[in-house]
Protein backbone atom coordinates (compact mmCIF):
# COMPACT_ATOMS: atom_id res chain seq x y z
CA UNK A 1 0.00 0.00 0.00
CA UNK A 2 1.27 3.68 -0.68
CA UNK A 3 2.11 5.65 2.38
CA UNK A 4 2.23 9.21 1.74
CA UNK A 5 3.90 12.01 3.21
CA UNK A 6 3.07 15.28 3.96
CA UNK A 7 6.21 16.28 3.97
CA UNK A 8 6.06 20.41 3.24
CA UNK A 9 3.50 20.43 6.35
CA UNK A 10 6.67 19.22 8.39
CA UNK A 11 9.49 21.18 9.77
CA UNK A 12 12.85 19.99 9.04
CA UNK A 13 15.25 18.62 12.11
CA UNK A 14 18.11 19.07 12.51
CA UNK A 15 20.49 17.58 15.79
CA UNK A 16 24.19 18.51 15.82
CA UNK A 17 26.62 15.44 16.85
CA UNK A 18 28.56 17.48 19.57
CA UNK A 19 28.42 21.37 19.11
CA UNK A 20 31.55 21.54 21.38
CA UNK A 21 33.22 19.59 18.37
CA UNK A 22 31.69 21.69 15.69
CA UNK A 23 34.55 23.55 14.50
CA UNK A 24 33.17 25.81 11.81
CA UNK A 25 30.25 27.17 12.01
CA UNK A 26 29.56 28.48 8.60
CA UNK A 27 29.74 25.25 6.99
CA UNK A 28 27.19 24.09 9.37
CA UNK A 29 24.49 26.47 8.35
CA UNK A 30 25.30 25.81 4.71
CA UNK A 31 25.50 22.33 5.46
CA UNK A 32 21.79 23.01 7.34
CA UNK A 33 20.17 24.68 4.62
CA UNK A 34 21.35 22.61 1.29
CA UNK A 35 19.82 19.39 3.79
CA UNK A 36 16.67 21.01 4.66
CA UNK A 37 15.75 22.20 0.39
CA UNK A 38 16.62 18.38 -0.08
CA UNK A 39 14.74 17.67 2.74
CA UNK A 40 11.42 19.66 1.56
CA UNK A 41 12.14 18.44 -1.80
CA UNK A 42 11.69 14.91 -0.76
CA UNK A 43 15.03 13.76 -1.97
CA UNK A 44 17.19 13.55 1.27
CA UNK A 45 16.35 12.35 4.66
CA UNK A 46 19.44 11.24 7.12
CA UNK A 47 22.03 12.60 7.83
CA UNK A 48 25.61 14.27 6.50
CA UNK A 49 29.08 14.55 8.34
CA UNK A 50 31.98 16.08 7.46
CA UNK A 51 35.00 15.51 9.98
CA UNK A 52 38.87 15.17 9.85
CA UNK A 53 41.15 13.45 12.08
CA UNK A 54 40.67 15.46 14.74
CA UNK A 55 37.53 17.19 15.11
CA UNK A 56 33.68 17.03 13.71
CA UNK A 57 33.23 20.26 11.27
CA UNK A 58 29.48 19.69 10.83
CA UNK A 59 26.72 17.42 11.17
CA UNK A 60 23.15 17.40 9.99
CA UNK A 61 20.36 15.13 10.76
CA UNK A 62 17.11 15.73 9.02
CA UNK A 63 13.87 14.16 8.50
CA UNK A 64 12.41 10.61 9.74
CA UNK A 65 13.72 7.56 10.54
CA UNK A 66 10.43 5.85 10.65
CA UNK A 67 7.39 7.99 8.92
CA UNK A 68 4.73 5.70 10.08
CA UNK A 69 5.67 6.20 13.91
CA UNK A 70 6.64 9.07 13.71
CA UNK A 71 10.73 8.51 14.69
CA UNK A 72 12.81 11.47 13.98
CA UNK A 73 16.46 10.70 12.90
CA UNK A 74 18.79 10.80 15.33
CA UNK A 75 23.03 10.12 15.90
CA UNK A 76 23.95 6.45 15.32
CA UNK A 77 20.86 5.46 13.59
CA UNK A 78 21.90 2.49 11.75
CA UNK A 79 21.81 2.78 7.85
CA UNK A 80 21.78 -0.06 5.54
CA UNK A 81 24.91 0.96 2.78
CA UNK A 82 24.48 -1.17 0.31
CA UNK A 83 27.98 -1.22 -1.99
CA UNK A 84 29.70 0.71 0.72
CA UNK A 85 30.63 -2.92 2.00
CA UNK A 86 32.80 -3.48 -1.02
CA UNK A 87 35.51 -1.46 0.32
CA UNK A 88 35.59 -3.62 3.78
CA UNK A 89 35.31 -7.25 1.41
CA UNK A 90 38.65 -5.47 0.08
CA UNK A 91 39.98 -4.61 3.28
CA UNK A 92 39.69 -8.24 4.46
CA UNK A 93 41.36 -9.39 1.24
CA UNK A 94 44.14 -7.32 1.87
CA UNK A 95 44.41 -8.13 5.82
CA UNK A 96 44.57 -11.77 4.45
CA UNK A 97 47.62 -11.00 1.55
CA UNK A 98 49.66 -9.28 4.53
CA UNK A 99 49.51 -12.18 6.97
CA UNK A 100 50.88 -14.12 4.22
CA UNK A 101 47.37 -16.31 3.91
CA UNK A 102 47.02 -15.13 0.27
CA UNK A 103 48.46 -13.82 -2.71
CA UNK A 104 46.36 -11.48 -5.05
CA UNK A 105 47.96 -13.58 -8.13
CA UNK A 106 46.14 -16.54 -6.67
CA UNK A 107 43.37 -18.22 -9.42
CA UNK A 108 40.27 -19.22 -9.06
CA UNK A 109 41.44 -22.64 -10.29
CA UNK A 110 43.54 -22.85 -7.18
CA UNK A 111 40.87 -21.48 -4.62
CA UNK A 112 37.53 -22.23 -5.58
CA UNK A 113 38.18 -25.06 -8.29
CA UNK A 114 34.58 -26.40 -8.47
CA UNK A 115 33.20 -22.58 -9.32
CA UNK A 116 35.81 -21.98 -11.45
CA UNK A 117 35.32 -25.37 -13.36
CA UNK A 118 31.64 -24.32 -14.78
CA UNK A 119 32.62 -20.90 -15.91
CA UNK A 120 34.62 -21.00 -19.20
CA UNK A 121 38.06 -18.58 -18.60
CA UNK A 122 37.17 -18.26 -14.97
CA UNK A 123 40.16 -20.93 -13.44
CA UNK A 124 42.58 -18.10 -14.61
CA UNK A 125 41.11 -15.23 -13.10
CA UNK A 126 43.16 -13.61 -10.19
CA UNK A 127 41.87 -12.56 -6.65
CA UNK A 128 42.80 -8.95 -7.73
CA UNK A 129 41.00 -9.00 -11.16
CA UNK A 130 37.78 -9.98 -8.78
CA UNK A 131 39.08 -6.78 -6.55
CA UNK A 132 39.02 -4.23 -9.24
CA UNK A 133 36.17 -5.63 -11.16
CA UNK A 134 38.48 -6.87 -14.22
CA UNK A 135 37.36 -10.21 -13.81
CA UNK A 136 34.42 -10.10 -16.44
CA UNK A 137 32.01 -12.17 -14.88
CA UNK A 138 28.45 -10.91 -15.05
CA UNK A 139 26.83 -9.22 -12.60
CA UNK A 140 23.99 -11.02 -10.59
CA UNK A 141 22.06 -7.81 -10.31
CA UNK A 142 20.82 -8.78 -14.81
CA UNK A 143 20.50 -12.07 -13.91
CA UNK A 144 16.59 -12.86 -14.97
CA UNK A 145 15.35 -14.13 -11.60
CA UNK A 146 17.23 -11.39 -9.20
CA UNK A 147 14.19 -10.25 -8.26
CA UNK A 148 13.15 -13.63 -6.73
CA UNK A 149 16.75 -14.26 -5.54
CA UNK A 150 17.06 -10.39 -3.70
CA UNK A 151 13.47 -11.34 -1.72
CA UNK A 152 15.02 -14.91 -0.80
CA UNK A 153 17.06 -15.54 1.94
CA UNK A 154 20.10 -17.57 0.57
CA UNK A 155 23.17 -19.18 1.33
CA UNK A 156 26.57 -17.90 -0.06
CA UNK A 157 26.60 -21.48 -1.72
CA UNK A 158 23.06 -20.88 -3.34
CA UNK A 159 24.83 -17.61 -4.44
CA UNK A 160 27.61 -19.02 -5.94
CA UNK A 161 25.50 -22.23 -7.55
CA UNK A 162 23.36 -19.16 -8.78
CA UNK A 163 25.75 -17.41 -10.95
CA UNK A 164 27.96 -21.04 -11.80
CA UNK A 165 24.74 -21.49 -13.65
CA UNK A 166 23.55 -18.13 -14.73
CA UNK A 167 27.27 -17.36 -16.56
CA UNK A 168 28.84 -19.70 -18.34
CA UNK A 169 32.04 -17.69 -19.47
CA UNK A 170 34.02 -14.78 -18.19
CA UNK A 171 35.54 -12.09 -20.08
CA UNK A 172 38.60 -11.02 -17.99
CA UNK A 173 40.67 -8.13 -18.80
CA UNK A 174 38.23 -4.77 -18.76
CA UNK A 175 36.95 -3.05 -16.00
CA UNK A 176 33.55 -3.98 -15.87
CA UNK A 177 31.47 -3.43 -12.34
CA UNK A 178 30.10 -6.81 -11.10
CA UNK A 179 28.11 -7.33 -7.66
CA UNK A 180 29.29 -10.93 -8.33
CA UNK A 181 33.23 -10.61 -7.78
CA UNK A 182 32.51 -9.19 -4.60
CA UNK A 183 29.97 -12.38 -3.59
CA UNK A 184 33.18 -14.61 -4.99
CA UNK A 185 35.76 -12.74 -2.54
CA UNK A 186 33.45 -13.48 -0.01
CA UNK A 187 33.80 -16.72 0.00
CA UNK A 188 37.73 -16.95 -0.84
CA UNK A 189 37.56 -14.95 2.32
CA UNK A 190 35.78 -18.11 4.32
CA UNK A 191 37.88 -20.25 2.59
CA UNK A 192 41.40 -18.38 2.90
CA UNK A 193 40.46 -17.59 7.30
CA UNK A 194 38.48 -20.30 7.90
CA UNK A 195 35.82 -18.17 9.51
CA UNK A 196 32.49 -16.82 8.36
CA UNK A 197 32.89 -14.11 6.31
CA UNK A 198 30.64 -12.43 8.78
CA UNK A 199 32.57 -13.11 11.64
CA UNK A 200 36.12 -12.64 10.20
CA UNK A 201 34.72 -8.73 9.50
CA UNK A 202 33.94 -8.67 12.63
CA UNK A 203 36.88 -9.57 14.56
CA UNK A 204 39.48 -8.23 12.46
CA UNK A 205 37.67 -4.64 11.09
CA UNK A 206 34.37 -3.48 12.64
CA UNK A 207 36.20 -4.40 16.28
CA UNK A 208 39.29 -2.95 15.72
CA UNK A 209 38.10 0.43 14.22
CA UNK A 210 35.43 1.20 16.72
CA UNK A 211 32.36 0.07 14.86
CA UNK A 212 30.66 -1.43 17.17
CA UNK A 213 27.19 -0.55 15.53
CA UNK A 214 28.04 -2.28 12.27
CA UNK A 215 26.94 -5.79 11.10
CA UNK A 216 25.65 -8.02 8.18
CA UNK A 217 22.26 -7.44 8.64
CA UNK A 218 19.16 -9.89 7.45
CA UNK A 219 15.77 -8.05 6.65
CA UNK A 220 14.34 -10.70 9.69
CA UNK A 221 16.94 -9.21 12.11
CA UNK A 222 15.55 -7.18 14.82
CA UNK A 223 18.32 -4.27 15.09
CA UNK A 224 18.12 -1.14 17.39
CA UNK A 225 18.13 1.56 15.84
CA UNK A 226 17.63 0.64 12.28
CA UNK A 227 15.67 2.81 9.80
CA UNK A 228 12.84 2.24 7.57
CA UNK A 229 13.40 2.74 3.93
CA UNK A 230 11.63 4.72 1.16
CA UNK A 231 11.36 5.11 -2.72
CA UNK A 232 10.17 8.44 -4.16
CA UNK A 233 6.52 8.03 -5.21
CA UNK A 234 4.26 9.88 -7.65
CA UNK A 235 4.63 13.53 -7.23
CA UNK A 236 5.15 14.66 -4.03
CA UNK A 237 5.28 11.39 -1.92
CA UNK A 238 7.21 8.80 -0.63
CA UNK A 239 6.70 4.81 -0.07
CA UNK A 240 7.97 2.22 1.55
CA UNK A 241 10.87 0.80 -0.15
CA UNK A 242 10.41 -3.09 -0.90
CA UNK A 243 11.94 -5.42 1.43
CA UNK A 244 15.26 -7.32 0.21
CA UNK A 245 17.47 -9.90 2.16
CA UNK A 246 20.27 -8.95 2.16
CA UNK A 247 22.01 -12.58 2.49
CA UNK A 248 22.12 -12.70 -0.87
CA UNK A 249 24.14 -9.17 -1.25
CA UNK A 250 27.10 -10.90 1.34
CA UNK A 251 30.46 -9.32 0.57
CA UNK A 252 28.86 -6.90 -2.03
CA UNK A 253 26.32 -4.82 -0.60
CA UNK A 254 24.76 -6.69 3.11
CA UNK A 255 26.56 -4.06 5.22
CA UNK A 256 24.63 -2.02 8.06
CA UNK A 257 26.62 0.77 9.78
CA UNK A 258 25.90 4.29 11.54
CA UNK A 259 27.48 7.59 10.32
CA UNK A 260 29.90 7.66 13.38
CA UNK A 261 31.26 3.98 12.71
CA UNK A 262 32.31 5.06 9.24
CA UNK A 263 33.90 7.80 10.81
CA UNK A 264 36.15 5.28 13.45
CA UNK A 265 36.46 3.42 9.96
CA UNK A 266 37.97 6.94 8.35
CA UNK A 267 40.28 7.46 11.51
CA UNK A 268 41.37 3.88 12.32
CA UNK A 269 42.50 3.99 8.59
CA UNK A 270 44.50 7.31 9.05
CA UNK A 271 46.53 5.57 11.81
CA UNK A 272 47.07 2.78 10.36
CA UNK A 273 45.06 1.10 13.27
CA UNK A 274 43.58 -2.05 10.92
CA UNK A 275 45.82 -1.78 8.01
CA UNK A 276 49.43 -0.86 8.62
CA UNK A 277 50.86 1.28 6.24
CA UNK A 278 52.33 -1.29 3.48
CA UNK A 279 48.80 -2.79 3.54
CA UNK A 280 46.60 0.20 3.64
CA UNK A 281 49.00 0.98 0.07
CA UNK A 282 47.84 -2.45 -1.41
CA UNK A 283 44.69 -1.95 -1.04
CA UNK A 284 44.79 1.79 -2.45
CA UNK A 285 46.48 1.01 -5.35
CA UNK A 286 43.94 1.36 -8.32
CA UNK A 287 43.93 -0.84 -11.71
CA UNK A 288 43.27 1.08 -14.98
CA UNK A 289 39.67 1.99 -14.15
CA UNK A 290 40.59 4.28 -10.95
CA UNK A 291 39.33 1.32 -8.82
CA UNK A 292 41.32 -0.50 -6.32
CA UNK A 293 39.59 -3.25 -3.96
CA UNK A 294 36.68 -1.82 -3.36
CA UNK A 295 36.95 1.20 -3.19
CA UNK A 296 38.11 3.84 -6.04
CA UNK A 297 40.71 6.29 -6.38
CA UNK A 298 40.96 9.38 -7.81
CA UNK A 299 42.13 13.22 -7.76
CA UNK A 300 40.02 15.94 -6.00
CA UNK A 301 39.28 18.33 -8.82
CA UNK A 302 39.41 21.33 -7.03
CA UNK A 303 42.56 20.70 -4.42
CA UNK A 304 44.57 18.13 -6.39
CA UNK A 305 44.70 16.10 -3.66
CA UNK A 306 44.07 12.02 -3.82
CA UNK A 307 40.40 11.12 -3.12
CA UNK A 308 38.97 7.47 -2.39
CA UNK A 309 35.44 6.87 -2.50
CA UNK A 310 32.17 4.68 -2.95
CA UNK A 311 28.62 5.02 -3.10
CA UNK A 312 25.91 2.98 -2.43
CA UNK A 313 22.32 2.54 -3.65
CA UNK A 314 19.37 0.28 -3.05
CA UNK A 315 15.86 0.49 -2.36
CA UNK A 316 15.60 2.77 0.69
CA UNK A 317 19.38 3.75 0.27
CA UNK A 318 21.72 6.22 -0.99
CA UNK A 319 24.85 6.24 0.46
CA UNK A 320 28.27 7.81 -0.19
CA UNK A 321 31.62 7.86 1.62
CA UNK A 322 34.27 10.23 0.68
CA UNK A 323 38.23 10.47 2.46
CA UNK A 324 40.82 13.08 1.55
CA UNK A 325 43.89 10.53 3.49
CA UNK A 326 46.36 13.31 2.38
CA UNK A 327 44.65 15.98 4.90
CA UNK A 328 42.91 13.85 7.06
CA UNK A 329 38.90 15.03 5.87
CA UNK A 330 35.94 12.78 5.12
CA UNK A 331 33.02 13.15 4.04
CA UNK A 332 30.01 11.14 4.64
CA UNK A 333 26.48 10.74 3.08
CA UNK A 334 23.50 8.24 4.77
CA UNK A 335 19.92 8.47 3.42
CA UNK A 336 16.93 6.03 3.93
CA UNK A 337 15.44 7.80 0.72
CA UNK A 338 16.47 6.37 -2.53
CA UNK A 339 17.73 9.48 -3.98
CA UNK A 340 17.65 10.25 -7.53
CA UNK A 341 20.27 13.48 -6.62
CA UNK A 342 23.01 11.75 -4.72
CA UNK A 343 25.24 12.54 -8.21
CA UNK A 344 24.79 16.60 -7.24
CA UNK A 345 24.87 16.20 -3.81
CA UNK A 346 28.63 14.46 -4.23
CA UNK A 347 29.75 17.44 -6.30
CA UNK A 348 27.93 20.32 -4.63
CA UNK A 349 29.28 18.53 -0.96
CA UNK A 350 32.77 17.83 -2.09
CA UNK A 351 32.49 22.06 -2.89
CA UNK A 352 31.09 22.67 0.68
CA UNK A 353 34.56 20.57 1.80
CA UNK A 354 36.87 22.69 -0.26
CA UNK A 355 35.02 25.42 1.35
CA UNK A 356 33.25 26.82 -1.72
CA UNK A 357 29.85 28.39 -1.57
CA UNK A 358 26.79 25.75 -2.74
CA UNK A 359 23.59 26.78 -3.84
CA UNK A 360 20.95 24.45 -2.18
CA UNK A 361 18.15 23.14 -4.63
CA UNK A 362 14.95 25.16 -5.24
CA UNK A 363 11.28 23.67 -4.17
CA UNK A 364 10.45 21.40 -7.15
CA UNK A 365 7.43 22.68 -8.69
CA UNK A 366 4.99 19.74 -10.24
CA UNK A 367 2.05 19.71 -12.61
CA UNK A 368 -0.82 17.59 -13.17
CA UNK A 369 -0.83 14.60 -15.40
CA UNK A 370 -2.35 15.26 -19.05
CA UNK A 371 -4.67 12.48 -19.08
CA UNK A 372 -5.15 12.42 -22.31
CA UNK A 373 -1.01 11.34 -22.21
CA UNK A 374 -1.75 9.30 -19.13
CA UNK A 375 -3.83 7.03 -21.78
CA UNK A 376 -1.67 7.33 -24.54
CA UNK A 377 1.96 6.56 -23.01
CA UNK A 378 1.93 2.98 -21.30
CA UNK A 379 3.52 0.34 -23.50
CA UNK A 380 7.02 -1.02 -24.50
CA UNK A 381 9.87 0.87 -25.33
CA UNK A 382 13.60 0.47 -26.29
CA UNK A 383 16.37 1.50 -24.39
CA UNK A 384 19.47 1.33 -26.92
CA UNK A 385 20.73 -1.06 -27.86
CA UNK A 386 18.80 -3.79 -26.67
CA UNK A 387 17.05 -3.03 -23.08
CA UNK A 388 13.20 -3.07 -22.41
CA UNK A 389 11.35 -0.14 -20.76
CA UNK A 390 8.03 -1.05 -19.71
CA UNK A 391 5.42 2.01 -18.93
CA UNK A 392 2.53 1.22 -17.35
CA UNK A 393 -0.66 3.69 -15.41
CA UNK A 394 -1.82 3.09 -12.21
CA UNK A 395 -4.28 5.62 -10.17
CA UNK A 396 -1.72 7.61 -9.19
CA UNK A 397 -0.06 8.28 -12.76
CA UNK A 398 2.77 6.73 -15.12
CA UNK A 399 5.49 4.23 -13.59
CA UNK A 400 8.61 2.86 -15.39
CA UNK A 401 10.05 -0.66 -15.25
CA UNK A 402 13.53 -1.13 -16.30
CA UNK A 403 14.29 -4.82 -17.96
CA UNK A 404 11.95 -7.91 -17.21
CA UNK A 405 12.12 -7.65 -13.13
CA UNK A 406 13.30 -4.18 -12.55
CA UNK A 407 11.83 -2.25 -9.60
CA UNK A 408 9.33 0.39 -10.23
CA UNK A 409 10.32 3.83 -10.46
CA UNK A 410 7.34 6.52 -10.70
CA UNK A 411 7.45 9.50 -12.63
CA UNK A 412 7.13 12.62 -11.53
CA UNK A 413 5.86 15.27 -13.84
CA UNK A 414 7.87 18.35 -13.50
CA UNK A 415 6.50 22.11 -14.01
CA UNK A 416 6.78 24.19 -16.93
CA UNK A 417 8.06 21.18 -18.51
CA UNK A 418 7.09 18.25 -20.93
CA UNK A 419 9.95 16.16 -18.82
CA UNK A 420 9.33 13.33 -16.31
CA UNK A 421 11.82 12.79 -13.02
CA UNK A 422 12.28 9.58 -12.67
CA UNK A 423 12.00 8.91 -8.71
CA UNK A 424 14.92 7.20 -7.05
CA UNK A 425 17.25 7.64 -10.32
CA UNK A 426 16.93 11.49 -11.30
CA UNK A 427 16.85 10.96 -14.79
CA UNK A 428 14.24 12.73 -16.85
CA UNK A 429 12.42 10.95 -19.69
CA UNK A 430 9.40 12.93 -22.19
CA UNK A 431 7.04 11.09 -24.63
CA UNK A 432 7.58 12.00 -28.09
CA UNK A 433 4.37 11.90 -30.79
CA UNK A 434 4.58 11.59 -34.16
CA UNK A 435 2.72 13.76 -36.94
CA UNK A 436 -0.64 11.52 -36.59
CA UNK A 437 -0.55 12.40 -32.74
CA UNK A 438 0.58 8.92 -31.56
CA UNK A 439 3.46 8.52 -28.86
CA UNK A 440 5.93 6.88 -30.70
CA UNK A 441 9.27 7.09 -28.61
CA UNK A 442 10.50 8.54 -25.35
CA UNK A 443 13.45 10.08 -25.21
CA UNK A 444 15.78 9.52 -21.70
CA UNK A 445 18.00 12.14 -20.64
CA UNK A 446 20.67 10.50 -18.11
CA UNK A 447 22.84 13.26 -17.55
CA UNK A 448 25.05 12.37 -20.28
CA UNK A 449 23.40 12.76 -23.10
CA UNK A 450 19.26 12.07 -24.39
CA UNK A 451 18.68 8.47 -25.68
CA UNK A 452 15.48 7.60 -28.74
CA UNK A 453 14.00 5.01 -27.59
CA UNK A 454 11.45 3.69 -29.79
CA UNK A 455 7.90 2.34 -28.97
CA UNK A 456 7.69 -1.50 -29.88
CA UNK A 457 4.66 -2.66 -31.78
CA UNK A 458 2.11 -4.78 -28.96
Amino acid sequence: MTLRFAMLLMPALFYGASAAAQTDSNLQMALDAYLNAHYQNQDFMGEVLIADTDNIIAHSIVGMADIESQRPHAANDIYHVASLTKQFTGAAIAVLVSRGQLSLDSTLGELLPDFATGISGAADISVLQLARHEAGIADYNNFPDYARMSRSAVTLDEVLAWIDQQVSQAEPGAYRYSNSHYAILARIIEQVSGMSYTDFMQQTLFEPAGMHHSGHFRAEDIVPGRVAGYDPGHGLSLVNAPVLDNSMKLGSGSLHTSAFDLLNWHRALQRHDVLDEKTQALYLTPGAHDYAMGISVGKDSSTGETVVHHDGKSPGVAAWFKRWPESGKVLIVLSNVNTGVLNRMKTDLTELVNGKPIDPPALRQIRALDKQLAEAAPGTYQFPPATRIGITRSQDGLTLYWGDGGLPQHLIPLADSDWFLMGSRGDRIRFVSNSQGEINELEYDWGGGIERCPRLPL
